[in-house]
């Protein structure tokens, strides 16, 4: 189950967006390309989610998938489990437009869940998997 935000999730009415100056991409260089961010270029699309902490876990509990998942990565990062004002603020998905990782046949595309509290930016990035069919010659019957 997805909940009324989740479920409509569109990419596409969002402008392209810059975040990451030539510093941060200097930054990163020097790790090895597996262990550098997939938003390594800083561009991405923005879709605003939740407009409060209390939302997203409103949400979870009636049972949206996806914001059980964001608010499970949230609990993980010291501190947003508390009711202190610096750890309050709407929440936006982001997508970073790169290629989509192939590993047997899944296509995987990374979207990042960003907290906007007023201190800084909480990011927790998820995978959305994309499982390969099977094709035609695999259904056959067997006696």
């Amino acid at each position: 189950m997805l909940c009324p935000l989740c479920r409509h999730i569109d990419f596409t009415t969002s402008p392209l967006q810059i975040e990451l100056d030539s510093d941060d991409s200097y930054r990163w260089s020097s790790l090895p390309v597996s262990l550098r961010p997939a938003h390594i270029s800083g561009r991405y699309f923005r879709y605003s989610h939740h407009c409060s902490l209390e939302e997203l876990f409103q949400s979870a509990d009636e049972g949206c998938q996806l914001c059980i998942q964001i608010r499970s990565e949230l609990f993980h990062l010291r501190g947003h489990e508390s009711n202190e004002d610096h750890h309050r603020g709407p929440l936006e998905l982001r997508y970073y437009p790169h290629a989509d990782k192939k590993e047997n046949q899944t296509s995987i595309k990374e979207v990042v869940a960003v907290a906007l509290t007023p201190i800084r930016q909480v990011k927790i990035s998820l995978d959305f998997v994309q499982y390969a069919g099977k094709s035609d010659h695999q259904n056959t019957k067997l006696d």
